[in-house]
């Protein structure tokens, strides 16, 4: 197997090539996840909250591409707390020994993060996110932490922490464990939790462990009867997703008071396992953990608005109410008397079924239609253009229907609207606005109505029904007994005249032209009759159309969406539903 180049001593040599994949595949999915929830977001432009949420997404979405970047490194245990908790001294005694880097009095306040790495090559991935002096690299080859980068960071409360604060963060952002340490005499100070906060939102509780330093300078029976159970009670409002953290009572310096208690060695164990060989799954565990906890921070955020499911709801009842009142007039609109459209319409439909004399009848008359309804124009004076526009018109449907729908103008329009569909509007965007935070904007009807889609979805929807009552109709018209008996009129006297003509002939005989004016002359009248008698059926029908095509239009249109913003109340009422996946120990974005 090629290796990658962060690979380490602490990377297994024989690890499965499957298995790495594997891993790698899952980091890929959950940045694919969380890009479709940012795109989700992205795509509610209506919502303002979304846009900070989406924010907050890209920086989650590189603490996943981070994970992976380092997915062969050694694991990073940032030591972090506030000033004198002892995290140096902490530090020193994690490594076995006392100088791995200054504590105490010749350095009171820690202003620059020391690495205590076994060999300095372990360092290299984390060297890459800091600036030159940022971060010292302590070389131990006996460290007690030999598969981890010990790092000691800057306080988090001192007087002069904004100028380290980036050096913090950093060390933060790529750290694996989190150890935080408070002065057990007085470990609920505010700025020190409120600083952390943000970051140990990131961690699963397997990965934060919590040490209260100078356990000496508390009686054991107090420590363990008071301190400990109100520092919890602390922590699970401050800290929600550090509530399953470990706790151990240390002290660090040397010369510790006698029975006091002392879990040094027990951190110490718990850390070597941690940074063990299933290092590389819990890292990807954690991806899926970031994940996780953004969605829930996300659904966290919408229902504190509100139902959003039984809003969308309510949406859709409104669309209804309004399309309804809509569809009703719309038809009157469009259209009109259009009898002789829909006759046309009818022939063309019906002309594709029928076959036989009359169907050649009907085929004849819509392309007669066709041509009478197709406008003269100069051009047409004008050789072969002329000719050959004639003769499209004549064949079938020219440009010409085209050409009048791109012209068409917007038949919809907020003036157009019933008053109790506008009523229902308002009362429905002061909901959005007032409660569940939409844009104002949205008061602005003509932010709210996309009239121009919604006059060519009305068009479509009605072109759609008409166009589904005229193969109705045509249905209705071509049926095969009723083709047969019409087709039967002009073919029965055919059949004779041509069977007399035969045998006549035949025999010898010759027939006088007389017989063959009068046949042709009754052959005529049966065809017309038949075809008459057809077109009778299809005007019948054809007067029916508009108003069927109304009561097919305004049914179908009470399911159409008519406005824009509800698509993305839908979206988000989606996104506020619960998952069926475990509810994750953190929430992102819930104080941001």
């Amino acid at each position: 197997m090629k290796k990658n180049a962060t690979m380490n001593e602490n990377t297994p040599v024989n690890e499965d090539p499957a298995a790495r994949i594997l891993r790698l595949s899952r980091f890929a999915e959950e940045r694919r996840r969380l890009q479709r929830l940012k795109d989700e977001l992205a795509a509610c432009p209506h919502w303002p909250r979304g846009a900070d949420l989406a924010a907050a997404l890209d920086e989650t979405i590189r603490d996943v591409g981070s994970l992976e970047e380092k997915l062969d490194a050694k694991a990073v245990v940032a030591v972090v707390g506030g000033t004198g908790t002892g995290k140096s001294s902490l530090v020193n005694a994690l490594c076995g020994r006392a100088d791995a880097v200054p504590s105490g009095v010749r350095r009171p306040t820690t202003r620059t993060a020391s690495a205590v790495v076994r060999s300095v090559g372990d360092a290299d991935v984390l060297l890459r996110h800091f600036g030159r002096g940022d971060l010292e690299v302590v070389p131990m080859p006996d460290t007690a932490l030999p598969n981890a980068v010990l790092v000691d960071t800057p306080d988090t409360d001192s007087a002069e922490c904004s100028t380290y604060s980036g050096v913090l963060d950093r060390v933060l952002e790529n750290a694996d464990v989190l150890v935080c340490v408070f002065d057990a005499a007085n470990p609920k100070r505010k700025d020190n939790l409120d600083r952390l906060a943000h970051f140990v939102s990131k961690f699963p509780g397997r990965d934060i462990v919590l040490v209260l330093n100078h356990a000496d300078r508390i009686p054991a029976g107090s420590l363990e009867r008071d301190v400990v159970p109100d520092f919890r009670d602390t922590l699970a409002k401050s800290w929600p997703g550090a509530k399953s953290a470990k706790l151990f009572c240390t002290v660090s310096l040397p010369g510790e008071a006698s029975g006091s208690k002392n879990e040094l060695r027990a951190l110490l164990r718990f850390l070597q396992e941690t940074a063990g060989t299933t290092l590389l799954d819990e890292r990807v565990a954690r991806a899926g953990f970031l994940r996780a906890s953004a969605e829930e921070g996300i659904r966290d955020v919408l229902r504190r608005q509100g139902d959003w499911d039984g809003f969308a709801g309510e949406v859709r009842a409104v669309e209804a109410d309004i399309a309804g009142q809509m569809a009703v007039r719309f038809p009157a609109t469009v259209g009109g008397d259009g009898e002789e459209d829909d006759m046309t319409a009818l022939l063309r439909a019906v002309a594709a079924r029928w076959w036989g004399p009359v169907g050649l009848f009907l085929g004849f008359s819509r392309r007669f239609r066709r041509l009478v309804q197709t406008p003269f124009r100069l051009s047409d004076l004008v050789l072969p253009l002329g000719i050959l526009r004639r003769i499209r018109a004549f064949a079938g449907d020219g440009p010409e229907a085209a050409e009048a729908r791109e012209k068409e103008d917007d038949i919809v329009t907020w003036d157009g609207l019933p008053e109790t569909a506008r009523l229902a509007y308002a009362s429905l965007v002061e909901r959005m606005v007032g409660d569940f935070g939409m844009d104002p904007a949205l008061r602005d009807e003509k932010a709210a109505f996309a009239f121009g889609e919604l006059s060519a979805v009305f068009r479509r929807s009605w072109r759609a029904a008409h166009e589904e009552e005229v193969r109705g109709a045509a249905k209705r018209c071509s049926g095969v007994f009723f083709q047969l008996l019409l087709n039967a009129c002009p073919i029965v006297p055919a059949g004779y005249i041509l069977w007399v003509v035969a045998s006549t002939f035949l025999r010898g005989v010759y027939l006088p032209g007389a017989f063959y004016r009068q046949g042709l002359f009754l052959l005529g009248l049966a065809w017309l009759l038949a075809s008459w008698i057809a077109q009778l059926r299809m005007t019948a029908e054809a007067r029916a159309i508009p108003r069927r095509a109304a009561e097919r239009f305004a049914h179908g249109t009470h399911t159409a969406r008519i406005l824009p913003v509800a698509a993305e109340i839908d979206r988000l009422a989606g996104l506020a539903k619960e998952r069926s996946e475990a509810v994750p120990q953190g929430k992102l974005f819930t104080r941001r």
